[in-house]
């Protein structure tokens, strides 16, 4: 005996694995039930990709955030590559452990995009301008990967308007790709949707069949 089991509530069912070979019913149930893998199977790929789209929402809010706020520090320049922020970002970081205040590239780096670095005096000054500079410098990072991702150029000119111009673009264009890509989630959550609606037919349909070929058996094995 042999027993298949439906993700449904409804049900596993007992049959004849040798008999159920020969019933046109059983037939039709093991042919359902592949389909039903087949539509298992598609749906998990869905869901991954769903997921993997959602986490690229997240990303494109993130950096929309983050420019937003870039914009209204007033940041002036924005082009480096993300391992040239990431050196900045740890150099910053190490020169605020120590309360040092900026020198050589640790100065003319942060100010070339638009980022005031610690001048000598306090100390506890100097902590709090790090803390400031790393987190722009942070945001700039954010931003520029979604910018390269985007094929969008990030804001280079000094003039204030310029600027604020070339942000309201940046901020734009990083709208347009998380609208884009929350359109796509929509969609592929009404094709689970449909792939869900034909596992649930087919897995039901299965249980049917099965359940129709244990009542003709049954009634064979009644002599009737």
């Amino acid at each position: 005996m042999s027993q298949v089991t439906g993700t449904s509530s409804s049900s596993s069912v007992m049959f004849s694995q040798v008999t159920g070979a020969r019933s046109p019913q059983m037939a039709l149930a093991m042919l359902m039930l592949d389909l039903a893998d087949t539509n298992k199977k598609a749906a998990m790929n869905g869901i991954k990709e769903i997921e993997a789209e959602q986490a690229k929402k997240r990303e494109w809010a993130d950096a929309i955030n983050a420019a937003r706020d870039l914009k209204q520090a007033g940041t002036i320049r924005g082009s480096a590559t993300q391992e040239e922020y990431e050196n900045m970002i740890k150099g910053m970081s190490d020169y605020r452990d120590r309360k040092w205040a900026a020198v050589g590239s640790l100065k003319t780096f942060p100010e070339s995009h638009g980022i005031t670095p610690a001048p000598y005096g306090d100390l506890n000054k100097a902590v709090k301008i790090w803390d400031t500079a790393i987190d722009q410098m942070s945001k700039l990072k954010t931003v520029n990967a979604a910018c390269d991702k985007a094929g969008v150029g990030m804001p280079t000119s000094s003039d204030k308007e310029k600027n604020q111009a070339e942000w309201d673009k940046v901020i734009a264009q990083l709208q347009t790709k998380m609208d884009n890509t929350g359109a796509d989630i929509q969609t592929k959550m009404v094709q689970l949707q449909d792939l869900m609606g034909q596992y649930n037919s087919y897995t039901s349909g299965a249980n049917t069949a099965i359940a129709k070929s244990n009542d003709i058996l049954s009634s064979l094995a009644r002599g009737q």
